[in-house]
């Protein structure tokens, strides 16, 4: 969580996206067990959650980033999702960062539906 968060303020993100990359697909494995899936879903959830909290200005876009690479780490393909609120906010523009796998949000979902998503993120 503390590399992604140093790394959006410091990288670019199509280079934090590649570097995400090369990280998640470091162990691939295959998973034919819909509980299995979910139970390691759940669990990175937890631990992304929790993670946030220890990291100052652990955004929507730092928590999904990190739930990606993990989620990768365990040969689990995800896609990372952006939305715009129509409206925007007191500063004409808000946007929202959640990650979905398998067809389920992981992270973000809580209020993902304020938002129009964009086209989707290049999975990993």
């Amino acid at each position: 969580m503390i590399a992604i968060r140093l790394g959006l303020w410091t990288i670019r993100f199509r280079l934090l996206r590649q570097i995400a990359e090369k990280i998640s697909t470091a162990r691939r494995r295959g998973f034919a067990d819909p509980g299995e899936i979910d139970a390691i879903t759940r669990r990175i959830a937890g631990n992304v959650c929790l993670s946030a909290r220890l990291v100052p200005e652990a955004t929507c876009l730092t928590r999904a980033l990190a739930a990606q690479i993990l989620l990768g780490y365990e040969g689990l393909p995800s896609t990372l999702r952006i939305g715009v609120a129509p409206a925007g906010g007191a500063n004409g523009f808000r946007a929202h960062a959640w990650l979905e796998c398998e067809g389920r949000v992981v992270v973000g979902g809580e209020i993902m539906g304020e938002y129009v998503p964009l086209p989707a993120i290049d999975d990993v």
